[in-house]
């Protein structure tokens, strides 16, 4: 369920030793800032009137005044990316002057851990939870955009980055999330390739230098985290999210930024910039004003891509850097305006839930089945006799239609009440569908009629004759010489003809294959069964009873491929297998391949929670086979009721004819054939609810055991991510040792301050890797041409 929620707003204020702290009082623990201009004192001496404000104080959610990195992370993205991890949309942005620290926010120093941003330390946050639920299947894709000039460009496109494409900006029209068509989005499976896609897209944006800002970033970047998770017990549900991360252009005045400097591309770049801000500025206002019936999201590209963070399914966050020098009151002042309003706006955020199709659709034919067998049960139980929920086969099809024939060709009440007899819904459908072609076909036989009289043609152009040969349908009453030519022979009133065969299509000799050549065909049945076939398409038809291992998304290994790998590895004692097997195994054995490395696991480690899970499948399995038999003996025992219920109504049926004989004061003596008959229908209700209580029970013994098999699942999985991550660590050492000989002195110290990398801080190596990879692309980037700047 959406629940609303206000935009959190926080202030960062840029470190500076010019701090203006007679005009801008900043407290912390009120989370207040109250600025006041200078002339305020020297008001009195103005000889003209002024009726500019002088003083404004703001409040807002949080104020981090001189803060660290992990301080401004912890504030301002921590729950946002807790809530991209429930399937809850994020978006965190940084909007500012420029120079006042948005982009140091957000992406950080990237060749000092302990300064990187709110992006890096995201990335790291994200897949430390994906490690920490091992009962998800993730897939985290990456996109890294940026709005130059009102273009969108793809930065991590390294070929077309410099060229503007075509992208549509469209809306979901499921989780009404906003996208952009035709971007590169890359799946990354660790926090290492995460971070070089985002180093390798920071090296494609456009920045320039003024008199502010020495690398003044050009444009507005987008960098998102696409994150798709799944149960590995409950698959048809998929979860989606998506985590925002956007850098905005900082706004900027001509005459401060440029100067006195002609350069008409920073001019041109600027009013775009300050263009793009005035158009969110807009959208903020209008979501805030509760006049407003249009919110103008499309005015610009910058408001269209985030209309799902401004007022939308999302978490949002807004991060205003200000400047706290005396020269930039006036744009500090204005930031801190936008800001306070950008508190008032309030988001609907909800989780997005997904169905796969496939999955649902497996799971809602198996509950069919189920409720189909409880409804015979049901209808057993209440002794209602004959009522069928599968479909139709052509057999109960032509004797619904000859009903129809009888009730339609009745000519008093009692035999139209006579004719039929509704026994459910599904059997009244039928019955409409029969009077439907009921009514086509004296409809067709009219029309034939009238053709053949006044010698006209049918509307395909065929002589009379034919015309009606096509949509005849058969029935009783049709003489045998209409069937000359006709494909197929009726027998005893059953079937019906198909229509004429062309000339030459009946082969002079079968081609059967080898075996069956010269028989009597008795050999083709279920091998070449017609798949359409009433038999082919519904199991439940045949009794087959539903597989167990339709919701089992974990493969483990077979019982005969446990024993062989059991009698390979050569353990006669079962309780110390375990500890055993783990000492033996190589670490680099262990597959890189998660799929392979938990059949290893399985196989030579879990080997009791393995036989546990085998044994459970095995009483499962039997307990569905036992199911099985109930079930066919339950349907056994209905038919014997329904025969025994026959002979029973019968008897009565003769005697009540026999009435009429006897006298008015005699009654109705039960003969002997009759109460034998009822007797045993007695015992075999009897064993009918006795049958059913054993099914019931074998039921609920089932679910127990899907239960302690859930239970028996999760378990596995969590030891075996522990597991597979430990090997893959002593992996990794081994290798690095074996090799230790033969490293050149280049690999060899880069070894070395890997290593100290990780005693020093052991979650920065992903970030050291990253940035390597950063600075050999800068390298090579240097021998090579000038790639052109674009337009």
């Amino acid at each position: 369920m959406a629940r609303k929620e206000c935009i959190k707003v926080l202030v960062r204020t840029r470190p500076t030793a010019n701090f203006s702290q007679d005009q801008i009082q900043v407290d912390t623990s009120k989370n207040t800032i109250r600025i006041k201009r200078r002339d305020v004192e020297q008001q009195s001496d103005r000889s003209a009137m002024d009726n500019r404000r002088d003083t404004w104080r703001f409040q807002f959610d949080k104020v981090l005044h001189n803060s660290a990195q992990e301080a401004i992370y912890a504030e301002a993205a921590d729950h946002i990316v807790d809530g991209v991890m429930e399937g809850i949309n994020g978006t965190i942005m940084a909007y500012g002057q420029t120079g006042a620290g948005k982009t140091f926010t957000m992406t950080g120093d990237t060749h000092n851990f302990a300064q990187r941003g709110i992006i890096p330390r995201a990335v790291t946050h994200l897949f430390a939870e994906i490690e920490n639920r091992p009962q998800h299947d993730f897939t985290v894709s990456v996109s890294f955009m940026e709005i130059y000039n009102e273009k969108i460009f793809d930065l991590l496109d390294d070929e077309g980055a410099a060229t503007d494409k075509d992208f549509q900006i469209t809306e979901d029209a499921r989780t009404h999330s906003m996208q952009v068509r035709g971007l590169t989005s890359e799946v990354v499976a660790n926090e290492e390739e995460a971070l070089r896609v985002l180093f390798r897209g920071e090296e494609n944006r456009i920045v320039a230098e003024h008199q502010l800002n020495k690398q003044s970033n050009r444009s507005h970047s987008i960098f998102t985290l696409h994150v798709e998770q799944k149960a590995r017990l409950r698959a048809e549900e998929v979860i989606v999210s998506k985590l925002n991360l956007v850098d905005l252009a900082g706004s900027e005045r001509l005459k401060k930024a440029i100067g006195e400097k002609i350069d008409e591309q920073l001019r041109k770049e600027s009013r775009y910039i300050n263009k793009s801000l005035t158009y969110l500025e807009q959208v903020v206002v209008a979501l805030t004003s509760g006049s407003r019936s249009h919110i103008p999201y499309r005015q610009t590209k910058l408001t269209n891509v985030l209309k799902d963070s401004l007022g939308g399914n999302c978490n949002t966050s807004l991060i205003a850097c200000i400047w706290g020098e005396a020269k930039h009151l006036e744009e500090s002042t204005s930031t801190l305006k936008l800001a306070q309003r950008m508190m008032r706006v309030e988001n609907q955020a909800a989780a997005n839930v997904q169905s796969d199709d496939g999955m649902l659709l497996r799971r809602y034919e198996r509950q069919i089945r189920e409720l189909k067998q409880e409804l015979m049960m049901h209808d057993a139980l209440a002794n209602r006799s004959g009522v069928s929920y599968e479909e139709y086969t052509p057999e109960e099809c032509r004797n619904i239609a000859l009903q129809v024939r009888r009730f339609a060709e009745a000519s008093v009440d009692e035999e139209e009440a006579c004719a039929i007899d509704i026994q459910s819904v599904r059997h009244a459908q039928e019955c409409f569908r029969q009077f439907k072609l009921l009514i086509q076909h004296a409809e067709a036989q009219v029309e034939e009629r009238l053709r053949q009289q006044f010698q006209f043609q049918a509307r395909d152009g065929t002589p009379a004759s034919h015309a009606g040969s096509s949509g005849d349908l058969s029935h009783s009453g049709r003489s045998g010489a209409a069937n000359d030519g006709l494909v197929g022979e009726e027998e005893d009133e059953r079937g019906f003809g198909l229509g004429h065969a062309p000339p030459g299509a009946r082969p002079k000799e079968m081609d059967l294959p080898d075996g069956l050549a010269g028989g009597d065909g008795d050999g083709m049945e279920s091998k070449h069964a017609d798949p359409s076939s009433p038999s082919a398409s519904h199991p439940a038809d045949t009794g087959a009873a539903p597989s167990d291992g339709e919701t089992d998304n974990i493969e483990v290994s077979s019982e005969n491929e446990l024993e062989e790998q059991e009698g390979g590895a050569g353990f006669a004692d079962g309780s110390t297998r375990k500890a055993s097997r783990v000492q033996q195994i190589d670490p680099s054995q262990v597959p890189a391949n998660r799929e392979a490395a938990f059949k290893m696991y399985t196989s030579l480690v879990a080997v009791k929670e393995h036989e546990k899970l085998q044994q459970n499948q095995r009483e499962t399995k039997a307990c569905i086979a036992q199911m099985q038999e109930k079930r066919q003996r339950l349907r056994a025992l209905q038919a014997e009721q329904d025969d025994m219920q026959t002979k029973i109504n019968a008897i009565r049926e003769e005697q009540k004819a026999a009435e009429g004989k006897l006298a008015s004061g005699d009654e109705r003596i039960i003969d002997e054939e009759e109460f034998i008959l009822m007797k045993q229908a007695k015992e075999l209700k009897k064993e009918f609810r006795n049958v059913h209580d054993e099914h019931a029970e074998l039921r609920r013994a089932k679910e127990s055991l899907s239960e302690t098999r859930d239970h028996i699942k999760i378990g596995l999985l969590k030891d075996f991510q522990s597991w597979y991550l430990n090997a893959q660590r002593l992996r990794e050492e081994k290798m690095a040792f074996d090799d230790e000989d033969i490293l050149d002195d280049g690999e060899q110290f880069d070894k070395l301050e890997i290593e100290r990398v990780q005693a020093q801080e052991p979650d920065s190596v992903a970030f050291f890797k990253a940035t390597k990879a950063q600075r050999e692309r800068e390298r090579r980037r240097s021998h090579k041409p000038t790639a052109q700047k674009r337009a």
